[in-house]
């Protein structure tokens, strides 16, 4: 980011852009809800998609769409799936800028050595398992290299249940109306969880808890042979990794359609207590970061996905594919289904509480404490009262 910045600042003379470093994106959105309101808001803030219904009902930004609109920007090159992530009633309130999903990081010397194509990697729930007990080591009682591991996050089981066209809360992820109950008790949950499940009981599924980091260090280790991860990781997994890393598409129930992914990563935006002259020069530095040699460089420097898809005709672009083929599978995984409620997310405030809910349930499934389905009624019941808590919260401002 720094090194735009300064390519910004060398190609005009107007705008100087001034980067404060606010923790993560729990930390930063805390920090940003903390001074809306008040003279000390940003400019412009980089937020995660968690964001998107808290900001919009808080009231103090202004939409990319106003600038879009006034300027008569085309963003028809724009990636479809990650404008949906950020579009309200077809309205682009925040422009995306570092966009990712889930896909699968496979060992492809694994899977030489125990018989299975790493070319032809698996898609559905049956492959997968199937790949997952051929590639799981044995020693004894011991498991020196499980097949698979999907959960590290909330975010990659909710990705399970996208691809299957499923929901977090009603009202179609309350993209067609305010979100009043979870839906997290649903068959696509269900199935999801119960496919998990049976492969950590037959031992061929490992469970590395809550950090993605600890996964992603077994897999760097040889102790996991395929491993769910975010693909703005697909570089660095790929060069760090002592082994030939394959990419393939995140798993899919057998005779299901798949329907794609939710967006991660994060987006842009403006606030409306600011100056008119420093919104003019945060939308400029926008239009900067989204043009498609900004966005070639960004991508092939990080990973994340461009904005614009005028960038995969770029050469930097090809030679990057050409160097990195296994990206190509990330873009397959994002243009893999139509862009509907479910895979252009849950449209609600209160993300990081569902997702501590989601993932305190599946552990109390994995350690045996609650049956799946009993997990999910329990998990969905604590979804709805945060659903109403954040209602109530609204109902007060």
């Amino acid at each position: 980011m720094e090194e735009l910045i300064e390519q910004y600042h060398n190609s005009q003379d107007k705008v100087v852009i001034n980067p404060i470093f606010q923790g993560n994106y729990i930390e930063g959105f805390s920090k940003i809800n903390s001074v809306l309101g008040t003279d000390d808001v940003p400019d412009l803030m980089q937020l995660n998609e968690h964001s998107n219904k808290p900001m919009v009902d808080a009231g103090y930004i202004t939409p990319m769409q106003d600038f879009i609109d006034r300027d008569n920007i085309d963003i028809r090159s724009f990636e479809p799936a990650v404008l949906g992530r950020y579009e309200v009633d077809g309205k682009l309130y925040a422009m995306p800028f570092n966009p990712s999903i889930a896909v699968i990081y496979y060992n492809k010397e694994a899977f030489r050595e125990v018989g299975l194509d790493p070319e032809t990697p698996p898609h559905t729930y049956s492959e997968y398992e199937e790949a997952a007990e051929k590639l799981t080591v044995r020693n004894g009682d011991n498991i020196e290299r499980y097949g698979l591991n999907i959960f590290t996050t909330a975010w990659r089981l909710e990705q399970l249940v996208v691809n299957q066209g499923g929901y977090l809360v009603n009202n179609e992820n309350g993209q067609s109306g305010e979100a009043t109950e979870g839906t997290i008790n649903s068959e696509e949950f269900i199935r999801a969880f119960t496919w998990i499940k049976d492969m950590y009981d037959k031992g061929i599924y490992g469970h590395y808890g809550r950090d993605p980091a600890d996964a992603l260090d077994a897999f760097n280790a040889g102790k996991l042979a395929m491993v769910a991860h975010t693909s703005s990781a697909a570089v660095p997994t790929i060069d760090e990794a002592p082994f030939e890393v394959g990419i393939a598409l995140y798993p899919v129930p057998d005779g299901v359609e798949p329907h794609g992914s939710v967006i991660g990563g994060a987006s842009l935006w403006i606030f409306d207590d600011i100056p008119e002259e420093k919104q003019e020069a945060a939308w400029d530095f926008v239009k900067f970061l989204v043009q498609p040699d900004t966005q070639a460089y960004w991508t092939t420097n990080t990973g994340y996905f461009p904005v614009n898809t005028e960038v995969y005709e770029t050469e930097v672009y090809q030679e990057f594919l050409k160097k990195y083929p296994q990206i190509q599978t990330t873009l397959d995984q994002l243009h893999l289904g139509e862009v509907g409620p479910a895979n252009k997310g849950a449209y609600i405030g209160v993300y990081p509480d569902i997702y501590d809910i989601l993932e305190t349930q599946f552990e109390k499934v994995i350690d045996g404490s609650l049956d799946i389905k009993d997990a999910l009624y329990e998990g969905n019941e604590l979804v709805t009262k945060e659903l109403e808590r954040y209602q109530k919260t609204q109902g007060s401002n």
